[in-house]
């Protein structure tokens, strides 16, 4: 089975998003165990992980790209990947929603503190995550579908 540059490009994306963000959440969670932790604790970890992402994905966008077909995007390609984006959309507005119900609830009860706002970035982080996992997985599907 031959896949296209753009499905490799969407199933690498994934593959790499998941080990960071594996990474991130279980830095994080060591954070949040480690008692009162606040946003600025997530800054040096939020640095190495956007480095990370960064550099992963160039590397790997080289590798496939230099492969043969490696600049051949058709109108399919296009097509998948609008959809995939409609799905994220609709993902990361419920998860915002849900974290912003998150941030006033918290409020409406008096426990605006360190740790409600950690969690509260960590959450709307694993919505964005979230979302751009549910935009790879359509798009995936998409291609094994022959859409």
């Amino acid at each position: 089975m031959d896949l296209g540059y753009k499905e490799k490009s969407v199933i690498g994306t994934l593959l790499i998003s998941l080990v960071v963000n594996i990474y991130y959440f279980s830095k994080a969670w060591e954070l949040y165990q480690s008692g009162a932790p606040s946003v600025s604790d997530l800054l040096p970890l939020m640095g190495v992980v956007v480095v990370l992402l960064i550099v992963l994905e160039i590397i790997y966008e080289a590798v496939i790209s230099t492969r043969k077909g490696g600049d051949l995007i058709d109108e399919r390609d296009k097509a998948i990947e609008g959809r995939g984006n409609k799905f994220s959309a609709y993902v990361l507005a419920v998860g915002i929603y849900f974290c912003l119900g998150h941030v006033v609830l918290n409020d409406v009860m008096g426990r605006n503190d360190g740790t409600t706002i950690f969690i509260t970035a960590n959450a709307l982080i694993l919505t964005l995550v979230i979302a751009e996992f549910t935009k790879g997985i359509s798009q995936i599907s998409a291609y094994r579908r022959g859409a």
